[in-house]
């Protein structure tokens, strides 16, 4: 669907008559006011005309001290809208709890360009929630110190809670971001693209520290996954689960922990599908099994092709790879230096992996 181009000051204002620019002669449009309602009135006016693009002031700091519905601090995104914000951040200021963005279906398609989306605090996608059918694309952002409760039908998403939509995540950082239950960057059981991105220092406080692909199919492109913790079943950094796919390609998991007794997999947690190409698992800790990576389920299996296990810690064996169940298969691949052991003491033998 072709966006309108939409001209904002304090509202957006569209106009039929407007002839529409020459590609050597873009119109320079004013930027949203810095308020919070001139920016609920620019997407509620995008919405009203099908969609459309608007700049913010930069710099400026958008501080949302009242919902524009129950749960959501601005109004829903249902229709084709991309927010370009010149360093701009949107954040919640108040004591009550809500989350930033709602994308909702069917039509719904944000695109962020270079905003900060921080402070929100909600059941599920603490920052945004993205609906069935619906799409949010991030270029040069952050995603930053959102919370998700956890509590209902849907357990996370601190950052962003993916519920049968499309995200793409590029260029960008979902940092700081904490779920009481799963997904404290992500919960996603859609379809999830991460790009040149950094998952770090998210928490959650029972399994996928970093990102929690559900049902989905998630695939992390030259990205990180750092620094992120789990306080329950494991997967400090990823957990994929039953029915998901998770594919990573010249990636890094690296330093994220999963703190209790009985979790498995400090890197991550996998009872799906995953693939491993070019990447490398390091420096990640369990206090259970698995301290990089640990598989259990039935229709579980792995791929990990040119690339490494190392220096990976559990506190009891193995600290590499973990396998409970379903097939570990390691093509041209290194593991090495993980303590206790590197594939020892797993319940299933991991070929081709010695000690």
């Amino acid at each position: 669907m072709p966006k309108l181009r939409t001209a904002v000051a304090v509202a957006v204002v569209i106009s039929a008559a407007t002839a529409v620019p020459s590609a050597a002669e873009p119109t320079l449009q004013p930027p949203v006011a810095c308020n919070e309602d001139a920016l609920k009135d620019a997407i509620r006016e995008a919405n009203e005309h099908g969609g459309g693009e608007f700049w913010l002031t930069p710099g400026c700091t958008y501080g949302i001290t009242t919902p524009a519905s129950e749960n959501t601090a601005l109004p829903a995104v249902i229709s084709e809208i991309t927010i370009h914000g010149q360093d701009s951040t949107i954040k919640r200021e108040s004591a009550e709890d809500f989350r930033l963005f709602l994308v909702d279906s069917p039509f719904g398609d944000l695109t962020l360009n270079n905003v900060t989306v921080r402070d929100g605090r909600a059941e599920n996608g603490g920052g945004i929630w993205v609906r069935p059918a619906s799409s949010l694309t991030i270029n040069e952002s952050k995603i930053i110190n959102n919370a998700a409760g956890g509590l209902g039908s849907r357990p996370g998403g601190g950052g962003i809670d993916n519920f049968s939509g499309s995200v793409t995540l590029r260029d960008s950082m979902l940092s700081g971001n904490t779920s009481s239950s799963q997904g404290g960057g992500m919960f996603q059981d859609g379809t999830a693209k991460v790009v040149r991105s950094t998952i770090s220092g998210n928490t959650a406080g029972d399994t996928s520290g970093g990102i929690r692909n559900n049902t989905g199919r998630l695939t992390v492109n030259d990205s990180v996954i750092s620094g992120n913790t789990s306080h329950g079943r494991g997967g400090g950094g990823i957990v994929n689960a039953n029915g998901g796919t998770a594919t990573l390609n010249d990636s890094k998991v690296i330093d994220n922990t999963a703190t209790h007794a009985s979790s498995i997999g400090g890197g991550i947690g996998n009872s799906g599908r995953l693939f491993l190409n070019r990447s490398h698992v390091r420096d990640n800790r369990t206090n259970g099994k698995g301290g990089g990576i640990a598989q259990r389920g039935n229709d579980a299996a792995a791929t990990i092709e040119d690339s490494s296990v190392t220096g990976n810690i559990a506190a009891a064996a193995p600290g590499g790879i973990y396998s409970e169940e379903g097939p570990v298969r390691l093509l041209s691949t290194i593991v090495s230096d993980n303590q206790p052991t590197n594939c020892s003491g797993s319940p299933d033998p991991v070929p081709g992996c010695s000690n």
